[in-house]
C-alpha cells in the first residue's frame, strides 16, 4: 500500500446470505465451521490485532451493525 501504516486484507464469502459469510469473512480460511450457523473456531483479525496493540477502522457497504459491533474494531463506520 503506498499509504503509511495501512494493511489490507482480502476477504471471502463463505455463504450466499451476508448474515451468515461475515462471520467466515473475517478469519483464516477454515476459521469457521461449515455449518449452518457457521461457528468461528478462533477468534477474527480485529480480535488478533487488538491484542497485539494495532487499532482497526471498519467501513461498512450494508447495515449489517449487529455483526460489526461484535468485531472488536476501534471505529465502525
Amino acid at each position: 500500500a503506498q499509504e503509511k501504516n495501512l494493511a489490507a486484507f482480502r476477504g471471502y464469502s463463505c455463504d450466499t446470505a451476508t448474515k451468515l459469510s461475515l462471520r467466515c469473512m473475517f478469519v483464516r480460511q477454515g476459521g469457521a465451521e461449515d455449518n449452518p450457523q457457521r461457528t468461528l473456531k478462533e477468534q477474527n483479525i480485529f480480535a488478533v490485532l487488538k491484542q497485539l496493540g494495532f487499532s482497526s477502522d471498519l467501513y461498512a457497504m450494508q447495515s449489517e451493525m449487529w455483526f460489526y459491533s461484535n468485531t472488536m474494531a476501534d471505529n465502525i463506520a
